[in-house]
């Protein structure tokens, strides 16, 4: 049985405002803030079992599965573009249809992961090995259990993308923060209380991950553009929609298996500096990591009012959101900068009590400063063209900055050593910019052309 469409969506475009940008991005913020606690309490947990290796076992399995997981966020990322376009063109029904496509890719992708987790594990374990039996058995035992969240976490980033898409990021943050906080409740419940060790801290993702997934579905259809029957399986199930979004999912895949060798490479010199230069480093990244998620909430508000703008034709909006994003994005990063100037050593010494890693990493803090402001540019231009739709000129970026990282470790590292392999990194950030500001006019004519913008 199929439903009517759904009702175009009316005249919802409001003025892009520093007040408007604020309000779209903080919710992100928050949301992202919560999400290093699940990793806290994780470790909490297992880390009261006393069972030597249980935490590096979690730790093998979570990295297999994100990175699966991460393969796979083009479902966002194309959810949000294609949603926003046809938001920006007041278009429901069209917003109703790329949402049960995407819907049903996600869940058909999800159960597909089911199907084959048995060689997803073997390919990933031959990867992140450790002699240690304990660590693999308790990496095994996590991931048996956690994959079977797979269909959730999918389709979860689809009613994520449609929230931002449709400028509704206060829904993302109620979302996050029931799911980051029903896992770290049950961690405590099922892993320590009911004695289920990691079995039941791989449950608690799994039980998050479905009771967001409840939670986000009712939010979706209570939109007026979001009908709760599927359309007809022709319309779900057309040929050309699917042949650009594998292309369009195929690139993005590409490229985060680039950025990940990227991350592998750097780590990878680092451990040649010995454990204290390794364990210094870990700790700056942990700090990077976060400066990355106050910093996603512009890049968020950026996909959403590209996106619009670009389904709207209007030029003059799209420049407008572009410049008021990135005047907020680079104001965050200028103060994330001084804060890591000022409080950067009181909290490498919170995060590390042994005295020659303390050392190591404050003489190294200054590269996670400059990076604050070195890949901003980066950040903000994967949101205008992930708004855009514009994989092919991502995918390529990420290999030619690949490549320029490359080229400048081979000469950088052999002149000034741990150093060189900072400043390296520095070098990939800013060539991501580089590359894709390059292509910023070109990408507004080819979206927006002069002739046809309402601007």
């Amino acid at each position: 049985m199929s439903t009517p469409p759904a009702p175009a969506s009316g005249s919802t475009r409001k003025a892009i405002t520093h007040a408007s940008v604020v309000s779209l991005a903080f919710p992100i913020m928050l949301s992202n803030a919560s999400e290093p606690l699940v990793g806290i309490s994780d470790t909490f947990v297992l880390g009261q079992l006393g069972q030597p290796g249980i935490i590096g076992g979690a730790t093998f399995a979570t990295i297999v599965l994100t990175f699966v997981f991460w393969l796979l966020s083009f479902l966002r990322l194309s959810t949000t573009a294609h949603i926003a376009q046809a938001y920006g063109r007041d278009d429901g029904a069209q917003q109703n249809l790329i949402f049960w496509r995407n819907m049903s890719a996600g869940l058909c992708i999800g159960l597909a992961l089911l199907a084959l987790q048995w060689p997803i594990k073997q390919l990933g374990f031959t990867l992140m090995h450790s002699d240690s039996q304990a660590v693999m058995e308790t990496a095994r035992a996590y991931f048996d259990v956690r994959i079977w969240s797979a269909p959730a976490v999918l389709v979860n980033y689809v009613l994520v993308g449609l929230m931002i898409a449709r400028q509704q990021t206060g829904k993302v943050l109620v979302l996050q923060l029931l799911l980051n906080g029903t896992n770290i409740s049950l961690n405590i419940v099922l892993g320590l209380q009911m004695g289920m060790g990691v079995v039941g801290v791989a449950l608690a993702s799994v039980v998050a991950a479905y009771l967001t997934l409840a939670v986000g579905l009712v939010l979706a259809f209570r939109q007026s553009v979001i009908q709760a029957l599927p359309p007809r399986l022709r319309a779900l199930v057309d040929g050309q929609y699917w042949r650009k979004a594998l292309a369009a999912g195929a690139d993005l895949a590409l490229r985060v298996v680039i950025l990940e060798l990227a991350y592998a490479i750097f780590h990878r010199r680092m451990d040649g500096y010995g454990e204290v230069a390794l364990d210094a480093n870990a700790i700056l990244m942990q700090l990077l990591l976060v400066s990355s998620f106050f910093l996603d909430g512009f890049v968020f508000a950026t996909e959403t009012y590209t996106g619009e703008s670009i389904g709207a034709q209007d030029r003059r909006r799209l420049w407008r959101g572009i410049q008021l994003t990135s005047i907020w994005a680079g104001i965050a990063s200028v103060v994330i900068a001084i804060a890591y100037l000022m409080f950067g050593p009181l909290l490498i010494a919170a995060l590390s009590s042994a005295p020659a890693v303390v050392v190591a990493a404050n003489a190294t803090l200054i590269f996670i400063v400059l990076n604050s402001l070195v890949s901003i540019a980066a950040y903000q231009l994967d949101g205008i063209f992930i708004g855009a739709g514009a994989t092919a000129p991502m995918r390529n970026q990420m290999l030619i900055s690949f490549l320029v990282f490359v080229a400048a470790l081979l000469g950088l590292e052999s002149w000034l050593g741990l150093n060189g392999v900072w400043i390296a990194f520095l070098v990939f950030m800013g060539a991501r910019g580089i590359t894709l500001g390059l292509q910023l006019g070109p990408l507004v004519e080819a979206k927006i052309p002069k002739a046809g913008s309402s601007g």
